[in-house]
């Protein structure tokens, strides 16, 4: 925001433009986790980037991924919320692993995973 500030040349009798002064101005980027609890908040200038590094969040069993959205050239107050990718079970080695893309098995009253030829245990535990 520039604001416009004139002087009065007395010897002219009219006025004239002194140089802009530049207000610089400072937007809020507020971080809250999964839950919406409150991490930190962060003044950034307007047009910059947020940090977004004061805290890392975690939560058990998950990993931290990024944030709900972009927190570059802030050019108003923004609200984001960290987000998680669920952590595999243990045992499980494969780093791809995605239930919803495996088959699943309900035998004798428990659930059974199958992942590349394997069979898992709700638990994540090997069974075959």
């Amino acid at each position: 925001m520039t604001t416009k500030q004139y002087l009065q040349d007395t010897k002219k009798n009219k006025y004239v433009l002194k140089k802009p002064i530049t207000d610089t101005e400072y937007d809020t980027v507020t971080f809250l986790d999964w839950d919406g609890t409150f991490l930190f908040s962060e003044k950034v200038e307007e047009g910059h980037d947020a940090k977004g590094t004061e805290i890392t969040p975690t939560r058990e069993g998950y990993t931290f991924i990024g944030w709900s959205k972009p927190i570059t050239n802030i050019t108003a107050d923004l609200t984001v919320i960290a987000l998680y990718e669920q952590n595999p079970p243990t045992g499980v080695e494969n780093t791809e692993y995605r239930i919803q893309n495996t088959d699943k098995i309900l035998r004798d009253g428990h659930l059974y995973i199958l992942v590349n030829d394997r069979t898992y245990d709700a638990t994540g535990r090997l069974v075959k």
